[in-house]
């Protein structure tokens, strides 16, 4: 093998593995130890058009998967600061963690342990106001067992009713 023949296997730039050097300068290295593969023609065909529409579906399935993933995973918190109801105005916001099951979005107030549902993310939110409406006037003057004493005491202190 001459002095200045290059190594015949290509290295990840495309060239010689030593493409810079001539094998003069490594006089230790005669010839590669392994045999060099032979390079074989295909033996299966593919019909190229019927993987281009599978790869185009595939990204569609893999871009719905990952939308569907992203919105199961997002749990929000955030404030209420209005029922949207003439009869009642809140004194101080209301704590909501927002969520969607994959059905449907679920607004959940934990201080008052009720929820509002819907389609939506709005929809659940609207849902949870006239939820917690219909929870103060349902409490309003009953006598309360302890657990709902506390709700309507609270209930009470961040909500107060318009005198309009």
């Amino acid at each position: 093998m001459p002095n200045s023949e290059r190594y015949p296997w290509p290295d990840k730039w495309g060239k010689g593995m030593f493409s810079s050097f001539t094998l003069g300068q490594f006089p230790f290295i005669k010839e590669p130890a392994w045999p060099m593969p032979e390079v074989q023609e295909p033996t299966m065909l593919i019909d190229l058009s019927k993987l281009n529409k599978t790869i185009v579906e595939l990204k569609k399935i893999s871009r719905t998967l990952k939308k569907v993933s992203e919105t199961l995973s997002i749990k929000k918190n955030m404030f209420i600061t209005s029922l949207h109801d003439s009869r009642l105005k809140l004194k101080e916001p209301i704590s909501v963690f927002i969520e969607n099951d994959g059905y449907q979005f679920i607004a959940y107030a934990s201080d008052l342990d009720i929820y509002g549902c819907g389609d939506l993310e709005y929809e659940a939110l609207e849902d949870l106001r006239a939820s917690i409406v219909d929870l103060y006037f349902d409490l309003k003057g009953d006598r309360l067992a302890s657990p709902l004493q506390k709700i309507w005491d609270y209930l009470n202190s961040i909500a107060k009713e318009n005198e309009d």
